[in-house]
């Protein structure tokens, strides 16, 4: 460090004790600015957004409609219980109908 940046820091220092600061209460003065100016970009950000098209823009998007795809298929699987009973017949052993000879 030179010189002069010595000196800034040492005069800054004092200014700072002189008005009572230290590194803890500027750390909390610092945090609560902080928060406070956090909470009222999220109040913005809340208030201005709109949430239909949030909400619409996400689900015509790919990963939107797979999840939708996914979570519907999974309801529709709990819901519905399916049985499928196949036979078969040998083919040589209809007619054009279909039915048996």
């Amino acid at each position: 460090m030179r010189v002069e940046e010595i000196a800034v820091r040492q005069e800054v220092r004092q200014m700072l004790s002189e008005a009572g600061l230290n590194r803890n209460t500027l750390r909390e003065m610092t945090q609560q600015i902080l928060r406070e100016e956090i909470k009222k970009q999220v109040k913005y950000a809340i208030e201005h957004i709109n949430v239909n098209d949030v909400v619409r823009y996400e689900l015509t998007s790919y990963e939107g409609r797979s999840a939708l795809k996914n979570a519907i298929s999974s309801e529709v699987r709990n819901m519905v219980k399916i049985n499928v009973d196949v036979t078969a017949f040998d083919a040589r052993e209809q007619n054009d109908e279909g039915a048996e000879k």
